[in-house]
């Protein structure tokens, strides 16, 4: 498969697709992937370090989850998360 057809989401972004979805240059960030729907849809969310807390703990943690688990559901608000 050419990278070309691939559908890449761009740093501090993130999107959903059906097949195949990719992010570039995930090195120095985080990068999400949900898979929806028994693996029929599939989310990513690729986050720089500028949207990463310095310092972890379990609140930034949980707030940087349902940030992203709210993304999901704007995505897919019928699927449900395999």
């Amino acid at each position: 498969m050419s990278s070309d057809t691939i559908n890449d989401i761009e740093m501090d972004h993130f999107g959903c697709g059906i097949d195949f979805l990719a992010s570039k240059s995930v090195g120095p960030c985080i990068g999400f992937v949900v898979l929806l729907d028994h693996g029929q849809h599939i989310f990513v969310e690729h986050r720089s370090p500028n949207f990463i807390p310095t310092k972890v703990n379990l609140n930034n943690t949980r707030l940087c989850l349902q940030n992203v688990a709210k993304h999901v559901s704007d995505s897919f608000p019928t699927s449900s998360i395999t």
